[in-house]
């Protein structure tokens, strides 16, 4: 977004970024009240995140409103610093003074909620961010220089979307998973290990939601694909032969061996998805100056776009 014209500040961009912000908030509010909650049930926590998310969500237009207005007046939007500091920070400040003459319960109760909000809405208000991009294409490598191209193929859209939103769901319930779960650390070794099992266990939903974001060349994902799905296959098979055996573990290895069939499934349909889709990418030019333009490949016009008429300015 340019600071400088004030057309580019887009009321409607405006409220989508503060509904992705205020959902974003309501996921982060609910980790913070599951933590604190002595029984920790999972199952009343995933129940009531719609309810969360949508509350935060609305406040989140509401705010991205009032930020877009104050926007608008100035011409420009704020660095991101400036904006933290305007529309989040300053909120608690007059918060706190004004709950000072009262218990303090009621600041905790407030303030929690006002940066689960104030926070990721006075980032994503005012940045270039387009939260629709969660449902395109995303990227793929190509081209001898690496070259990131995208694709309008409905299909090869689709096909990718599965295994985005399993990957990012995936990540949020592990987290609410090892918070219900969690017992008081003693140690620091304890909380070494307790970190490094999240790392690993969430990992790969993050690594297969990332991919369909910004994919390397199909050779590169196509080996990543098999590589990874390969344990997963392993344990999802281990996972289903423990549930045929007494349920000491009751329902617990059916979850997992779902899980990794899910994610079996997903990834398949992603790399057909991708791997179908021909991509042009646009090749970088070298062609010296003492060269005609017959010379030049034979090269698809909308591919090159800007490089193709930087070439030819520089054969002029």
């Amino acid at each position: 977004m340019n600071n400088s014209e004030p057309k580019k500040i887009r009321f409607g961009l405006s409220i989508i970024q503060g509904f992705a912000g205020g959902m974003l908030g309501g996921y982060a509010y609910l980790v913070v009240c599951f933590s604190q909650n002595s029984e920790r049930k999972l199952d009343s926590a995933i129940s009531t995140l719609p309810a969360y998310l949508l509350t935060f969500a609305i406040a989140g237009c509401l705010k991205a409103t009032f930020m877009w207005c104050i926007y608008r007046s100035l011409g420009r939007t704020l660095p991101p610093l400036a904006r933290l500091l305007t529309s989040t920070f300053l909120s608690p400040l007059v918060l706190v003074l004004t709950l000072l003459y009262l218990e303090s319960s009621l600041l905790s109760l407030f303030l929690i909620p006002v940066l689960c909000l104030g926070i990721p809405v006075s980032l994503m208000v005012g940045s270039s961010a387009k939260p629709w991009e969660l449902f395109t294409f995303g990227s793929i490598a190509a081209g001898e220089v690496d070259h990131r191209v995208g694709s309008r193929n409905i299909l090869a859209t689709i096909g990718s979307l599965p295994l985005r939103f399993l990957g990012i769901g995936i990540v949020a319930l592990l987290l609410l998973s090892l918070i219900s779960g969690m017992k008081p650390i003693d140690s620091v070794n304890q909380f070494v290990a307790v970190f490094l099992a999240l790392v690993f266990v969430g990992a790969y939903p993050a690594y297969s939601a990332y991919v369909t974001f910004r994919s390397p060349r199909k050779i590169v994902l196509t080996a990543c694909g098999v590589i990874f799905n390969i344990p997963i296959a392993l344990i999802g098979l281990y996972s289903y032969g423990l549930y045929k055996e007494p349920q000491w573990l009751r329902e617990f290895p059916l979850f997992i061996s779902a899980v990794c069939g899910s994610f079996l499934v997903a990834w398949l349909i992603f790399l057909v998805a991708r791997l179908s889709v021909k991509v042009n990418p646009a090749l970088y030019l070298t062609i010296s100056r003492n060269k005609s333009i017959a010379d030049a490949p034979n090269l698809d016009h909308q591919c090159l776009g800007s490089r193709f008429v930087e070439w030819q300015q520089r054969v002029a």
